[in-house]
């Protein structure tokens, strides 16, 4: 947890759950520990003018909530936000909880592909009807007194070969397997060892058919984010999430596994162009 502590400045780049872009949520975000072991999280946030009369507007003003570790666990105690976070591994977190105040339920993420950077997002919904999906890059105050950018860039317009690492966890958070990874673009598909993936043809609304390995589902871009869910054979539904940062060149991301609904394991990958 201690390489979340610290001062950070965020870029949330908010979208509306058709995909089209709605404005940037400027965020000055502190977390510090509290003599008591809580951490409390202050969150000052800038929304853009263009989203004033978006849902993700009301977040403008000061919101703080208190968290206490309890092994890989982070739970929320509120006043502003209450659930749980989890831990897969050093530096990459998910959680899910309510903004009691906001009126939203969320789900969301922060992977540190360096001490000084993150990349963080999450959905943002009222009983399940989602309101926003963001996707955001922060950096540590220390190193940087301006907020950070997304270009507008695909990873296969940077390098046609990325490499890096990827490490499996299993439901409860253990380590599995940690191994290295290579990925090659090529037209509309990319191939990681054996498997391919293959988008095909999208619709108006920006879903996508997508072919991987023996699974096949859909695909949506959110700007530097890409979600999708797949499904291989009948027993196994396979979440996908990946963030690519243009600027310092990291693409990282992570993939859910559930048999029979449960979760059955993660993989955590980082990578960085060839």
């Amino acid at each position: 947890m201690a390489s979340f502590l610290g001062s950070w400045l965020v870029s949330e780049y908010v979208y509306n759950p058709n995909g089209s872009f709605a404005g940037i949520n400027r965020q000055h975000r502190l977390l510090e520990k509290l003599k008591n072991g809580h951490i409390r999280v202050t969150q000052n946030c800038d929304p853009a003018p263009e989203l004033s009369d978006h849902p993700l507007g009301r977040f403008r003003g000061e919101w703080i909530f208190d968290l206490s570790v309890d092994g890989r666990a982070r739970r929320y105690h509120g006043p502003d936000v209450l659930g749980t976070g989890l831990t897969w591994g050093e530096g990459v977190m998910t959680g899910r909880g309510l903004w009691p105040n906001l009126q939203f339920n969320f789900t969301s993420f922060g992977i540190l592909p360096t001490p000084k950077r993150q990349l963080t997002g999450g959905k943002f919904m009222s009983a399940g009807q989602m309101q926003a999906n963001i996707v955001g890059i922060a950096v540590n105050e220390a190193s940087s007194d301006e907020y950070p950018v997304f270009d507008n860039l695909r990873p296969d317009e940077i390098s046609q070969k990325w490499a890096g690492t990827r490490r499996v966890f299993l439901a409860d958070g253990s380590l599995e397997t940690e191994s290295a990874v290579d990925r090659r673009y090529q037209d509309k598909t990319w191939r990681e060892a054996d498997i391919v993936w293959d988008v095909e043809e999208g619709s108006d609304s920006g879903i996508r058919k997508v072919n991987f390995g023996q699974a096949v589902g859909l695909s949506k871009k959110y700007g530097n984010l890409l979600e999708a869910e797949l499904v291989v054979g009948t027993e196994v539904i396979l979440e996908v999430m990946e963030v690519f940062d243009p600027v310092e060149k990291h693409l990282v991301g992570m993939r859910k596994w559930h048999k029979d609904h449960v979760l059955e394991k993660v993989d955590v990958f980082f990578l960085k162009p060839e």
